[in-house]
């Protein structure tokens, strides 16, 4: 299943920068979900992100990319 967590179409700098925000918050909210209590490998739900308009069909990634974000300001 599919479900849309957030969507922007853009062009431009604008996308560049929407995107790696968008990978950013991705890797924050799949590690969140890998260190919950009773999280068993491989991850079956995670966030992703995706260029253009947001469908309801389509595949699914295999793996999720996680990472905690490492500066703090």
């Amino acid at each position: 299943m599919r479900i849309p967590f957030a969507s922007f179409d853009v062009t431009g700098e604008a996308n560049s920068y929407n995107i790696d925000n968008c990978q950013m918050t991705a890797r924050a909210l799949n590690a969140n979900i890998r260190a919950q209590p009773g999280h068993v490998e491989p991850q079956s739900v995670g966030f992703w992100c995706e260029p253009g308009e947001a469908i309801e069909e389509g595949r699914t990634p295999v793996l999720f990319d996680a990472e905690f974000p490492t500066e703090v300001g």
